[in-house]
């Protein structure tokens, strides 16, 4: 008897960043392209963090063969390298001449599945959170250059 197979999709998506587009569009083209440089490198730090919250999470959990995988609450330990090397941050364009850059396990990798299973977990898979750690361990930090940015142009406005 075959057994029925269930499409697990899941989108994550943080509030506020439609409202953030619209008013970093309103901003001067200088601006724009400060506060983007500094949007990039901080989804560029978050990937290198969850990187290296794989390459450095302890062997806790259960061993499978020769791999002993993390603990639940743990990033997920590098097993194949797959899912480490799938991490990216993908720059993309819109609202005129801003981007944005997404870091994340993107479609195509392979690996989306098996990304959102540890991240989020499963009925059988204790979560083994990744990215959303690094992400709140960055975000007060790159909102702090990005009012920095802002305070140094309100300045050369002002003068």
């Amino acid at each position: 008897m075959p057994r029925s197979v269930k499409k697990v999709s899941k989108n994550v998506s943080i509030l506020g960043t439609k409202e953030l587009s619209k008013k970093i569009s309103e901003l001067s083209p200088e601006l724009q392209t400060t506060t983007a440089r500094i949007l990039h490198g901080g989804a560029k730090k978050i990937g290198e963090d969850i990187k290296s919250s794989m390459a450095l999470s302890p062997p806790s959990g259960k061993t499978y063969g020769s791999h002993t995988a993390s603990s639940p609450g743990n990033p997920p330990r590098i097993d194949t390298t797959d899912l480490v090397n799938a991490v990216t941050t993908q720059p993309k364009q819109f609202s005129g001449n801003v981007k944005e850059t997404l870091v994340g396990v993107f479609k195509g990798s392979g690996q989306e599945k098996k990304a959102i299973w540890l991240e989020f977990g499963t009925k059988h898979i204790a979560e083994r959170p990744f990215a959303r750690p690094a992400y709140l361990t960055n975000r007060a930090d790159i909102l702090k250059n990005v009012k920095r940015a802002l305070k140094a142009e309100l300045k050369k406005i002002t003068k």
